[in-house]
């Protein structure tokens, strides 16, 4: 999970900032600058010369952001590569055996959604062995000092809570397991669960770990919560109030957490 990383780049300044955030959580990771030439363009007719053209100029914009994540003393690799940006991405991923995938991404507040950009949507659809890191903006301090963990607590959580513990050994932060229940009182169940779980791997992990239970709208209090934190850590499927996150299309609520809070957002598959 931590040797290599796929950073997605399309040129711009909020996937630099994605980039070089990465950098500052793997240092030791080699970084492989994935650039896509979306050739499916309707109306636009790729001859060999427009081509090398739109090629010279991705691996120019590729080479600067090389300079720049080399002057953090990571290690790198630049691909450029044509086709449908999600596939491509993808392919690339599992040729070179990478389970961890970094984007930046906006959103535009719609009535009824909240867009998030094509090949994010794909590649978070299409996946199912992946972890994207999601950055929206420029992290003024990139250190990750507490991370938050969503949870349902049930098997399609398990990913998420192993990454998220994963992370904070790596990262010498302090984790909080959050579960949140729709109605008034929390499962003695769940909270026998999580003790024997999430707790139990954090001691052996030296992890300092707490879990938080909280009745009400998960969507409010993931937001609310995660203003205390550096990073969002959560699960992409599954039952609970998981049910409708991401099975084949991203539901409400990822897409309100990404949306609405600046925060970096680890998704597990």
């Amino acid at each position: 999970m931590l040797n290599e990383i796929l950073v997605g780049y399309d040129g711009t300044k909020r996937s630099e900032h994605a980039a070089l955030f990465a950098t500052k959580l793997f240092p030791r990771a080699r970084f492989h600058i994935v650039t896509v030439v979306d050739t499916r363009r309707a109306g636009v007719y790729y001859t060999k010369m427009i081509w090398k053209i739109m090629e010279r100029s991705s691996r120019e914009a590729a080479y600067k952001l090389e300079k720049k994540l080399e002057r953090e003393q990571v290690k790198t690799r630049i691909a450029i590569l044509k086709g449908k940006p999600s596939r491509e991405i993808l392919r690339y991923s599992r040729d070179h055996d990478i389970s961890t995938l970094v984007f930046s991404t906006y959103t535009k507040e719609g009535i009824q959604t909240l867009y998030l950009g094509s090949t994010v949507e794909e590649v978070l659809e299409s996946s199912h062995d992946k972890q994207v890191l999601i950055v929206k903006k420029k992290v003024k301090n990139p250190v990750v000092k507490k991370i938050l963990l969503a949870t349902d607590a049930t098997k399609y959580s398990k990913r998420a809570e192993n990454g998220a513990l994963m992370l904070a050994s790596h990262l010498g932060a302090k984790l909080t397991a959050l579960y949140i229940h729709p109605e008034d009182t929390i499962p003695s169940k769940v909270q026998r669960d999580m003790k024997a779980n999430i707790k139990w791997k954090a001691e052996h992990m030296g992890v300092k770990t707490q879990l938080l239970f909280l009745t009400g709208k998960p969507e409010e209090l993931i937001l609310e919560e995660l203003k205390k934190y550096d990073m969002l850590v959560m699960g992409t499927g599954g039952r609970g109030f998981y049910h409708w996150l991401i099975r084949r299309k991203i539901g409400h609520l990822a897409r309100e957490v990404i949306a609405t809070s600046d925060k970096p957002v680890f998704l597990f598959n």
